[in-house]
């Protein structure tokens, strides 16, 4: 119940992990509408795909 109220009042919601890692590059807070816990896949682009087997890629 927390977690959407904050959410839906557009607050930015950081995890103790991202806060020290902004903390320790004196990085400001991003503007975000999503969660942020960890900065680790920053830049990464993840995609799913609907293979279910090895074989078929």
């Amino acid at each position: 119940a927390e977690y959407e109220n904050l959410h839906k009042s557009a607050h930015r919601i950081l995890g103790p992990t991202a806060l020290l890692q902004l903390a320790d590059k004196k990085e400001s807070l991003p503007s975000i509408n999503r969660p942020m816990y960890t900065r680790a896949m920053l830049g990464a682009v993840v995609v799913f795909t609907g293979f279910r087997k090895k074989d078929e890629l």
